[in-house]
């Protein structure tokens, strides 16, 4: 990559595109797939036997998911943009973190003899 595209950008979100980002893609590829197939598979056999027991119980514990759904749908209706502002706010707190390690946190006097023994 040129120099330019990492002076382009803060300390903090070269530090999340490199770490955390990874970190993401990591879990994506190697878990998600387990993951899914324990959260979708372990259910249906539950409610299967279920339903193969007796099937007027199970239609009165399935009938929180309906409400489950509309909750879910209402509380996620601008996501994206609590997501965005979350990264921004990840990248601002990584920045001031690599800033402060550095010495050179911006708009703050950081003592030289923090974590010094006299």
């Amino acid at each position: 990559m040129p120099l330019g595209w990492f002076t382009a950008r803060s300390s903090g979100r070269v530090k999340r595109l490199l770490l955390d980002d990874v970190h993401a893609l990591h879990h994506l590829v190697a878990h998600v797939l387990n993951d899914l197939v324990a959260a979708t598979v372990t259910p249906l056999l539950a409610l299967g036997y279920l339903f193969w027991v007796d099937w007027r119980p199970t239609l009165l514990a399935i009938t929180p998911l309906p409400l489950y759904v509309l909750a879910y749908g209402w509380m996620m209706r601008d996501g994206r943009a609590k997501i965005a502002a979350w990264s921004r706010a990840v990248d601002r707190i990584n920045s001031a973190a690599v800033e402060l390690r550095s010495g050179r946190l911006v708009g703050a006097s950081v003592p030289r003899d923090i974590g010094r023994r006299g």
